[in-house]
């Protein structure tokens, strides 16, 4: 009783807000869990004495990469729901919108982290943009999948998930209980609630960047905190990795300085050195024996 009365004090978008990190850390916790167990051979590579403290923080270290992810992904919704609370505008179709738009990213983030667990047996490395190297070959790439029997199990995990996640969404989050509320706001409640908003937006913007120092924000890099490999990667959100990979890919491709188009320069180059090529290789010259 006394449990619910204070969940029913806690305005609605906190209590969401709260319940969803909670939830999605949770996840991704297991899926660092079964990495762990699946690549327990791994657990070696660390000296005994130290073995215990460096898992330890290898964990504390996924949980502040979790918490990056859970803030890109949650950081819209929170806006929202903050907003929609002021103006009383939290009803059934506002929640479903949002709920929709939460269930679809983090169903590709945990998809992300069932793939990473095959992806790191194979590579020992959490799951970057070069796991889509096939991409544009998709009949080889499903084939390449679905010929390899042994990484089926994966597809449990990640089902798994989703649905406790939804679930919980229904039953917890998103229910009839947060609709059709309106609030009756005095001067000094909205003052306090916009306060808080605030600062729970601040406090989210802070977990995005993972770090209260005035650094850049988390890396890659940040996970490597000590000289055993294994723990390391396990620090890694794969879902963190993963995009960080694609926006490095595409800096790099914007970087690139290109003056004229590639059709061009061949072309231009054929006719400087007198040669027609073929189609293996354009700028090929035909030598004929005597």
């Amino acid at each position: 009783m006394l449990l619910n009365n204070l969940k029913n004090k806690i305005p609605v978008p906190f209590r969401i807000l709260l319940t969803l990190y909670v939830a999605s850390i949770a996840i991704f916790t297991a899926f660092r869990l079964i990495l762990f167990a699946t690549e327990f051979n791994h657990v070696n590579s660390a000296p005994q004495s130290e073995r215990f403290f460096v898992f330890m923080n290898a964990f504390v270290m996924g949980l502040r990469f979790d918490i990056v992810v859970t803030g890109y992904i949650a950081i819209l919704p929170a806006f929202l729901l903050f907003l929609f609370y002021q103006i009383n505008l939290i009803n059934s179709l506002t929640l479903s919108i949002i709920k929709t738009y939460v269930v679809v990213l983090f169903s590709v983030a945990f998809i992300i982290c069932g793939i990473d667990l095959t992806y790191f047996h194979h590579f020992f490395s959490r799951f970057t943009v070069a796991g889509l190297q096939w991409a544009d070959n998709t009949e080889f790439m499903f084939s390449m999948i679905f010929q390899e029997f042994d990484y089926w199990w994966v597809i449990f995990p990640i089902v798994v998930s989703i649905v406790l996640f939804i679930i919980l969404l229904n039953k917890w989050i998103f229910t009839k209980r947060h609709t059709n509320q309106p609030i009756v706001f005095t001067t000094k409640s909205r003052l306090i609630s916009i306060l808080f908003s605030l600062i729970c937006l601040l406090f989210i913007f802070i977990g995005i960047r993972g770090r209260f120092e005035s650094k850049s924000p988390i890396r890659v890099g940040t996970a490597y905190f000590s000289n055993y490999a294994f723990p390391n990667q396990l620090g890694l959100n794969p879902v963190f990795t993963f995009l960080r990979s694609y926006l490095d890919a595409k800096k790099d491709q914007s970087d690139k300085i290109q003056l004229i188009s590639d059709e061009i320069a061949l072309s231009n180059t054929q006719i400087y050195l007198n040669r027609v090529g073929n189609k293996l290789a354009p700028l090929a010259k035909e030598i004929v024996p005597d």
